[in-house]
């Protein structure tokens, strides 16, 4: 058994490695320590010190407590005979030991005593993670329940709610924006959620200030009602289609003590919630008063404009948290640039940590091979690039799975056998970083502005941010190496936004010039890690390369 339990051990620290600069993971494991406390089972959270000091006789001990016939539930579904398979479940669980579970208490979470924002700086952010949420004491067999489902489903339940509606479709700040209410005989909350773009966060909570507002304070159109009325006998019936459905159902009469046609008259009851009784609901578990703007993200891009914001006249206070929830101090923000350090000075430090200038120079061409693995595939990407073009592919288990290619005037994405160009203004944008080194183009590109120095990790780093209409890139440079240590970049079309950014652990010398040889991407909660596989100084490109 001591095996099976230090796999699983194993496995769980080596996830909780893996999540440690992940921005969503950060800002959903604060947000509900936030909410319940961390001394109440729904906001405590997994570190390493915690799973660490478990043991199997910890295990044996919980499971002998507290995995007992008074705290278990049998639900059958199925095309079965209900003598029979009665018969078996007798013959299979009389003789589990009765005994009762251990009797604990639950501590009592607490709202906010007023609107603030709780903000958590994650330098490593190219997105702020938004969460407004507050405590609600709404339970599935409550007069509310139903019109507090549709209010919510009006507000963020949906594509076309309130806040998708205005987030992603009018502002086009967030790929979607969502909201639910809990229904939970122990606790439960309120919370409305979306990731968006780091020089639109302060804008994304006024909009979200602004809706909850509104769900509280208009009445909602009729049309709107049947709408969501109609979603949920879409979903309902749906969902019925599912065994487990059922299952789970017949388990929801018997722990939220419902009655027993609950889920017969479920939607006579969704269909007789009028507007003003979701309206109701909504100024009843949406609170304006002791609400919690939950923001994770780059102080340094997003606290100035955070402390501007103000609600009904008033300024929103602001408290500071660090990724487990513990309160901290304002985070120290970009640093004033020292004086004679440029865009030009940063630049040229770069180049003398790398092998120098004059050796730079002598470069004609260059081929770069890195490899990682992501979800049980290898992931490789090759890039080619000349003064003036610039051809990158990846591979996935060594088949071609995308390209881009830039030359002349020529800017297009291949996949497969087949040519995308990309817009005109992607084009323009992308050629400004065309060049052996993206750093001989930037110091070429009279927008190209030297921002301040940031902490990134342990260490110091000056920011470089080069603009653009459809992509904007950030780079920064270790202040004692001058070696490149992050690059960061928005891309937007079409109203989205995709974020991408890699930071830089390591250096490799080839041929006397220092290349990336670790390089980390975020993919999800994960970190993906590539290796330097090849660096072919002066490679012989041929026209074929850039086809």
């Amino acid at each position: 058994m001591q095996p099976a339990f230090q796999k699983e051990q194993d496995r769980l620290l080596e996830n909780l490695k893996s999540n440690e600069k992940s921005v969503p993971a950060a800002a959903r494991r604060v947000e509900s320590a936030l909410a319940y406390g961390t001394n109440h089972p729904y906001g405590e959270f997994l570190t390493k010190e915690s799973v660490s000091r478990v043991s199997l006789e910890d295990v044996v001990k919980y499971y002998q407590n507290f995995f007992v016939p008074a705290n278990a539930y049998l639900v059958v579904v199925g095309d079965v005979q209900f003598e029979s398979i009665k018969e078996q479940i007798i013959g299979h669980f009389d003789p589990w030991l009765k005994a009762s579970p251990l009797v604990t208490g639950l501590a009592e979470p607490r709202d906010a005593q007023y609107t603030q924002i709780n903000f958590i700086d994650m330098p490593n952010a190219v997105q702020s993670e938004i969460a407004v949420e507050n405590l609600v004491d709404l339970k599935m067999s409550d007069p509310d329940y139903f019109p507090a489902l549709l209010a919510n489903k009006v507000l963020g339940g949906s594509f076309r709610s309130y806040l998708n509606a205005s987030l992603r479709e009018d502002k086009g700040y967030t790929y979607g924006a969502r909201s639910s209410i809990g229904a939970d005989k122990y606790a439960a909350r309120f919370r409305a959620s979306a990731s968006v773009r780091n020089e639109v966060t302060d804008s994304a909570v006024v909009v979200f200030l602004d809706q909850l507002e509104r769900i509280r304070d208009e009445e909602i159109d009729p049309e709107e009602m049947e709408i969501a009325k109609a979603e949920y006998v879409g979903s309902f019936v749906m969902a019925l289609e599912r065994p487990e459905t059922i299952a789970r159902y017949a388990l929801n009469i018997l722990i939220e003590d419902l009655p027993e046609d609950f889920y017969t008259t479920y939607l006579e009851k969704i269909n007789a919630v009028t507007a003003q009784q979701a309206q109701a609901a909504a100024q009843e578990y949406i609170s304006l008063d002791n609400a919690r703007i939950v923001v994770t993200g780059k102080g340094s891009d997003v606290l100035e404009n955070l402390e501007k914001i103000t609600f009904k006249g008033q300024e929103i206070p602001i408290k500071y948290y660090d990724k487990y929830a513990n309160p901290a101090e304002k985070p120290e923000l970009a640093a004033a640039v020292p004086e004679g350090v440029t865009v030009q000075t940063v630049l040229d430090a770069y180049f003398e940590a790398i092998g120098g200038k004059a050796a730079v120079d002598k470069i004609k061409s260059l081929k770069l091979v890195y490899e990682g693995t992501a979800m049980g595939s290898t992931i490789k990407s090759e890039e080619l690039r000349t003064a003036d073009k610039y051809a990158q592919t990846t591979y996935m288990n060594d088949a071609p799975m995308m390209g881009v290619i830039s030359k002349g005037d020529e800017l297009y994405m291949k996949q497969g056998g087949n040519k995308v160009p990309l817009p005109e203004a992607m084009k323009t944008d992308m050629q400004k970083s065309i060049g052996i080194f993206v750093e001989q183009a930037i110091a070429q590109n009279p927008e190209a502005r030297l921002v301040g120095v940031e902490p990134l990790a342990d260490k110091k780093a000056y920011r470089i941010d080069v603009p653009g209409e459809t992509v904007k890139a950030s780079y920064f440079y270790d202040v004692e190496t001058g070696l490149k240590i992050k690059e960061a970049t928005v891309i937007s079309m079409n109203g989205q936004t995709q974020n991408q950014e890699t930071s830089i652990m390591e250096y490799q010398e080839v041929d006397g010039i220092k290349f990336p040889s670790l390089r980390v991407v975020p993919m999800g909660p994960q970190q993906i890690e590539s290796k330097l596989l090849e660096a072919l100084i002066n490679y012989e490109v041929q026209e074929s390369d850039f086809n």
